[in-house]
């Protein structure tokens, strides 16, 4: 988890995600993704928080060089691609999307950080085999590369800023065998894989872990919102796709956390106006 100190200048200058989110001209989920330390920002969407939080890049980011050299695009900074990306910037001018085309006819499109999309072209520019896994902006993925005829890497330059849509708090199934999806209501892991003892907090991580051993002639297996079983074949499955949120503690945490702090001040606003 790479941190920042998006939260502790928010909260200082008195925002909310969302009105951080309209000053940098993005949406809350994305601030909230790279507040919370699992996803980071393209420089330039960084550099837009920053402005907005009235601070320099490496006050927001920590780890950066508090005296960088001039020479980069902004002509205030100069750090190597390989510093940035620890510091959660991701360094690439360009916004990835991939595109997955399944033998049926299907199309799955995802937007994906540079260094993703740099391991996916790898995967995907050869003959293989088995369950790939990736972090897209908003899912955890599955993929079944067995099924999939041809993939395609697209670009846009700078940052996208577009709205999105409240993800639901589901798994989404799809079957080889069938076009629509399955959908299983499911509770978000709320400690990390490495940290949970007997991995009742951490099944969607535990799931994906699963499916990336590459055993796929073996069930895996997992608890709906019900907590009753579900178990799934991965030979059978083209395309498993959980909300970033399910997957990172970080992120729900502090979902939950904010939530709680927005319910706290209209509780105290009603209080004052008493």
């Amino acid at each position: 988890m790479v941190k920042n100190r998006i939260a502790h200048l928010r909260k200082a200058r008195g925002l909310t995600q969302q009105a951080l989110a309209k000053l940098a001209g993005t949406s809350q989920q994305q601030v909230q993704r790279i507040e919370a330390g699992v996803q980071g920002a393209q420089l330039e969407l960084a550099l837009k928080i920053s402005a907005a939080l009235g601070a320099e890049l490496p006050d927001v980011f920590p780890s950066l060089d508090p005296k960088p050299k001039k020479g980069l695009r902004d002509s205030r900074y100069f750090i190597d691609s390989a510093k940035l990306r620890e510091a959660g910037l991701d360094p690439d001018p360009k916004s990835w999307t991939v595109k997955f085309f399944a033998f049926d006819g299907r199309v799955f499109e995802y937007v994906v950080p540079s260094d993703e999309k740099d391991r996916l072209e790898k995967i995907f520019s050869r003959t293989g085999e088995g369950i790939v896994v990736f972090s897209a902006r908003t899912h955890w993925v599955a993929i079944n590369q067995n099924r999939i005829a041809a993939t395609q890497f697209l670009f846009d330059l700078g940052v996208s800023f577009e709205d999105e849509k409240e993800e639901k708090l589901e798994l989404r199934l799809h079957l080889i065998s069938a076009e629509q999806p399955i959908v299983f209501g499911i509770e978000p892991d709320t400690l990390l894989l490495e940290e949970d003892d007997d991995g009742s907090a951490s099944q969607m991580q535990n799931l994906f872990s699963q499916l990336e051993t590459g055993f796929v002639n073996e069930m895996v297996d997992f608890y709906d919102e019900d907590r009753e079983r579900v178990y799934l074949m991965p030979t059978q499955m083209l395309v498993v796709e959980v909300p970033v949120v399910c997957c990172e503690p970080a992120l729900w945490n502090a979902e939950v956390e904010e939530s709680l702090e927005g319910q706290r001040g209209s509780a105290q606003s009603r209080d004052d106006r008493k």
